[in-house]
């Protein structure tokens, strides 16, 4: 548990609950799991965004330099990558933000029009979207688009689409060399494609659930091995469910939810993991073990953390086993 958090009791729910985003303004939130930042940037954006310090529990303030610009109207926060932060704003453009190291500064840079926003921006109705990245890569879909865009290049492509239509911002999600969509068909009946990214082919996967859901938002957890959702079953009511990837089954899980609640991250220092798996057979081993037994052991620690942050910018944390273990 953190310094400064409590105990989020209410309805006997499990949650710790940390600091909330110190606002009342809407916000897109995203995390980067490679350098581990959690940030909140408001949809219409002026002068501060906020990144999470998970050691101190605190939402940092970063003030945007210059401090001129006129107010950015949000419509996609891309991805975060080496300190950088791409969104896409209303009017057209991709918006770069660069934290700068050991300040609460940042930095803002304007590319007017890039070359796969005149396929974005331009058609009668965008409808539906989500979107995700990999690496130097951001994927947007649509029921109009499969847009891939990368960020070092500023090169896009239009890839072969989904045949899903009704799908939420937060259902694509990347598992190692796929993307995961989740979808509903009339906005009842769950369905799951798998698009493969080396040779551009979509895949339907079986779903083993007696459910209809509607997917709101997913993250990886336990390495990959399964996919954490939020959904819905009915306008009011959220829950947790676990799909599992090896089997196709989906499960849901007694876990309590503040409501409504839209945003859903994993969080895992896997350094720190492999840290603590070398110390735990340092003590318990006088001699030194074989690298497979060592390396066997690093591979199946896991201490991860469940982050969700509600539409009232709340903030809570639950140990992932807690999840899985329950009902």
């Amino acid at each position: 548990m953190q310094p400064n958090s409590t105990k989020f009791n209410r309805f006997s729910w499990p949650w710790t609950k940390l600091k909330s985003i110190p606002t009342y303004s809407m916000f897109h939130v995203s995390y980067d799991k490679k350098s581990q930042s959690l940030i909140a940037i408001p949809i219409f954006m002026d002068a501060v965004i906020f990144k999470y310090s998970f050691s101190k529990d605190l939402w940092e303030e970063y003030t945007i330099q210059p401090t001129n610009q006129t107010l950015i109207t949000v419509e996609i926060l891309a991805t975060i990558k080496d300190n950088k932060i791409y969104l896409i704003s209303k009017n057209e453009q991709l918006v770069i933000l660069e934290l700068i190291k050991h300040t609460n500064r940042c930095t803002i840079q304007f590319i007017q029009n890039p070359n796969f926003l005149d396929n974005l921006f331009k058609l009668p109705s965008r409808g539906y979207y989500a979107t995700t990245s990999t690496q130097d890569e951001f994927y947007y879909i649509s029921n109009k688009y499969f847009i891939k865009y990368n960020i070092k290049t500023n090169k896009h492509q239009i890839l072969r689409n989904s045949s899903m239509q009704h799908i939420e911002s937060k259902s694509i999600i990347p598992v190692k060399n796929k993307l995961i969509l989740f979808s509903q068909i009339d906005w009842v009946i769950l369905s799951i494609q798998q698009y493969n990214i080396e040779n551009n082919h979509w895949k339907l996967l079986p779903v083993k659930s007696s459910y209809n859901i509607r997917i709101i938002s997913a993250t990886t957890i336990l390495h990959q091995q399964m996919i954490l959702i939020i959904a819905k079953d009915n306008p009011f009511h959220y829950f947790l469910a676990v799909y599992e990837i090896q089997s196709k089954t989906l499960k849901r899980k007694a876990i309590n939810l503040p409501q409504p609640c839209t945003n859903l991250f994993a969080v895992n220092d896997k350094n720190k993991d492999i840290l603590i798996t070398k110390t735990w057979i340092k003590n318990q081993f006088k001699k030194r073990i074989p690298e497979c037994i060592e390396a066997m052991i690093t591979k199946y620690y896991i201490n991860e953390m469940i982050h969700i942050i509600d539409n009232n910018n709340r903030h809570y944390q639950l140990d992932v086993i807690q999840i899985l273990n329950s009902a």
